[in-house]
């Protein structure tokens, strides 16, 4: 098979990618390369769909962020994390952290968790539940002071 086929093909690879839902440029590379794409390869499809705007990391991190808060409500920490593990640069990242860091109510989104998981937990015992919410909380990486701080407002420690 000629290079101008296997650029095609690894095109055509990209298009159902994104077919799908917006990826990020190391999502996209990533899979091509899975698929047995040489680099070169892979590297002119993404300069093609990238000047094409179909792919567009910051777009793609301000989307994901988003999604982030709205389904799994987390701390800032925990956006960043995963912006991060989809490929995303620092820039972009502190960039769109930088952005929702105002409108995002960390502390309120820790309350409402930690509300939650306490009319879970109200048939067991009281220390055994705060840990339990320590440690969920923990899981979404807010940090040590809001945890204790949000745990003294519902239990009155």
């Amino acid at each position: 098979m000629g290079n101008r086929d296997t650029l095609i093909k690894a095109r055509e690879c990209a298009y159902r990618l994104l077919k799908y839902r917006e990826r990020s440029e190391k999502e996209i590379r990533d899979r091509l390369k899975a698929k047995g794409f040489a680099a070169n390869i892979c590297g002119n499809v993404i300069s093609e769909l990238t000047e094409m705007g179909y792919i567009d990391d910051r777009r793609f991190a301000n989307m994901a962020a988003e999604n982030i808060i709205k389904f799994h409500p987390c701390s800032l920490v925990f956006v960043r994390l995963a912006l991060r593990s989809k490929g995303i640069s620092d820039e972009i990242t502190d960039a769109v952290i930088s952005d929702i860091k105002d409108s995002y109510d960390e502390h309120g989104t820790a309350y409402k968790l930690a509300v939650n998981r306490a009319g879970q937990f109200s048939s067991i015992d009281p220390d055994k539940a705060k840990q339990r919410i320590y440690n969920f909380l923990l899981r979404r990486r807010f940090n040590q002071e809001m945890i204790m701080g949000v745990l003294r407002e519902i239990y009155d420690l």
